[in-house]
């Protein structure tokens, strides 16, 4: 099977040839010839195995399909990235509300963007805030030029687009700590549910992370800054269900130490994801 390696803005493509097979191709009238693929475009979200449909022909009018496997990699760790979406918007209505709008339009916005993080955080939909956020965009593009001067329309406009771009791509993530993802139907409220704590926070040398997982399954606890690059990988394996805990000593991956300042420490599960703020202090 064919392999799409993303690149260092975690995308990639594949041409119909990339699938082709020509040495197990052939046709009674003539030559075989690799015409198109779908999808052809890879982002995050396609990380592993994705179905793809070749489409070939042999020049005298004649095509044929066929299914193929495609697999995505991410050589440059460009999905282990984060953006942490609720703090994006956050740091966009500040901006909004700093550039001496109408009060009825700066609200128009301020409130739809506040609307489109509370949604993704509550309900884990991209589709849904990609939508959200589209129709903020298309509000904008009609007031530009009129009641938003044109250079912070576009600047709007421009952050909006960069969010829309890290749902689509799948590094987007709920950072205000409420758990993310839907849960098993087996999975209740109380000691049964996802659970995740930092203790002590803030820290100087060394903080403990304990948390529970309502089922056996696989998990990864990671370290984030606050630009969304991932510093430190805690764990990533198969555990049991129950209690677990795991100590991080404010160091990167490689030992050097990490500067003072806020850390997103993410445990992302089969039955949910939780973030949790830490501060490191030095």
């Amino acid at each position: 099977p064919a392999t799409v390696q993303l690149d260092a803005s975690g995308t990639g493509s594949i041409a119909a040839g990339d699938v082709f097979d020509a040495v197990n191709s052939s046709d009674n009238c003539g030559t075989v010839n690799p015409q198109s693929v779908s999808p052809s475009s890879f982002t995050c979200a396609n990380l592993g195995e994705n179905p793809v449909t070749l489409t070939v022909n042999d020049g005298h009018g004649n095509t044929a399909t066929c299914s193929a496997t495609v697999t995505v990699a991410d050589p440059n760790g460009f999905c282990s990235q984060v953006v942490c979406l609720d703090g994006e918007i956050a740091k966009l209505v500040m901006d909004v509300e700093g550039m001496g709008l109408n009060s009825s339009i700066e609200r128009a916005i301020t409130s739809r963007l506040e609307l489109a993080a509370y949604k993704f955080c509550l309900w884990n939909s991209a589709s849904t805030a990609i939508s959200n956020l589209e129709n903020i965009i298309t509000y904008v593009q009609y007031q530009r030029g009129r009641y938003i001067p044109i250079g912070q329309a576009n600047y709007i406009i421009g952050q909006i687009q960069a969010l829309i771009d890290a749902l689509n791509d799948g590094i987007a993530e709920c950072c205000s700590g409420a758990a993310r993802g839907p849960q098993p139907a087996n999975v209740v409220e109380g000691s049964e549910a996802l659970k995740l704590e930092v203790a002590p926070n803030p820290f100087r040398s060394e903080t403990g992370i304990q948390f529970y997982l309502p089922d056996a399954g696989p998990a990864s606890l990671d370290v984030f800054n606050l630009q969304g690059q991932r510093v430190r990988s805690l764990l990533a394996e198969t555990l049991d269900a129950g209690r677990h805990a795991r100590q991080w000593d404010g160091t990167a991956d490689g030992g050097q130490a990490l500067s003072a300042g806020v850390y997103l420490v993410r445990l992302r599960t089969e039955a949910g994801v939780l973030v949790k703020k830490v501060s490191l202090a030095r």
